[in-house]
């Protein structure tokens, strides 16, 4: 893991939720008329990523 570090590897699964999409999701959240399905859909994430 060091040898692979000192490439610049990281290794591991990359995170689905970005800064951006993270911003979006808690503007709308605060929405009482967003559908959760909808932004899920939206954002290509799942209702637990969220």
């Amino acid at each position: 893991m060091a040898a692979a570090r000192a490439r610049g590897r990281r290794g591991g699964r990359p995170y689905k939720m970005t800064a951006t999409k993270l911003k979006i999701a808690v503007a709308a959240v605060k929405n009482k008329e967003t559908r959760i399905s909808e932004l899920c859909t939206e954002l290509e994430i799942t209702r637990q990523t969220l």
